[in-house]
């Protein structure tokens, strides 16, 4: 086992449920999923080898509520999986292979993909557990843990359609390249709506972490959505919600 000390930047996410196969037997974790939090220390995880019965797992005395550290010192490879949202499940058929997404389970609770209206007939597809809020410049604000999306609509009715596309399509690939080099650059057309975006790496003081900038075009009409997020394994995530900004 590892030194607790190994883990003093573990994500502040309360504590999680586990079972003593793994928190006592120290088995490698095989399954794992969040659901909504019982109380507001509560991550919503609950950990599992994989090879208890259901018996077993039954009887509250053959599980317990551990902190991340405890967990971790056990099996390192849930770290990456930590800040995954409400609804997600994953599993492995041994303590040395790939984690993999869960099929066919369902811990959504407040973690339902919901449409929101972003205004002027606009909206987006999005988690429930983002808290939704507007910024100083009037902006749509979605938040969650390791996770932001900013949208902000913009009307160009004093210009053509394909003078819009080309404006965008030039700001992309003529921007600065010094402090935020492009990463990947991303175009679609999709019947009448024209995507354009690119993906960048920033930082702060804290962190640093991915921003997908993307471009909705509809007519006259832009949505200007950024997609942050801290985990690799997030992009398809703010991919898949990129794509689902239309009017």
């Amino acid at each position: 086992m590892k030194n607790a000390d190994s883990f003093t930047e573990i994500p502040n996410i309360g504590f999680v449920i586990a079972t003593k196969r793994v928190a006592e037997d120290e088995h490698k974790v095989c399954f794992m999923y969040r659901e909504a939090a019982m109380d507001p220390q509560d991550s919503g995880w609950r950990i599992f080898a994989g090879d208890e019965s259901q018996e077993y797992v039954n009887d509250p005395e053959n599980s317990g509520i551990y902190q991340p550290a405890a967990i971790l010192m056990v099996d390192d490879s849930i770290r990456a999986l930590l800040l995954e949202p409400i609804g997600a499940a994953y599993e492995r058929v041994d303590g040395t292979a790939e984690w993999q997404v869960a099929e066919g389970y369902a811990f959504g609770g407040d973690d339902e993909i919901e449409t929101q209206p972003l205004g002027g007939g606009w909206q987006i597809e999005i988690s429930g557990v983002f808290d939704r809020d507007e910024d100083d410049e009037g902006d749509t604000v979605f938040a969650s843990e390791g996770r932001t999306v900013r949208v902000a609509i913009w009307d160009f009715s004093d210009k053509a359609h394909d003078e819009i596309i080309a404006l965008h399509k030039a700001f992309i690939h003529d921007r600065d390249q010094s402090e935020t080099p492009t990463l990947e650059v991303f175009e679609f057309d999709q019947d009448d709506i024209v995507r354009m975006g690119f993906l960048v790496e920033e930082s702060d003081e804290e962190r640093k972490y991915k921003v997908l900038y993307g471009y909705t075009i509809i007519g006259t009409e832009v949505a200007q959505g950024a997609f942050y997020y801290d985990e690799e394994t997030d992009h398809s995530w703010a991919m898949e919600t990129w794509l689902s900004i239309m009017m």
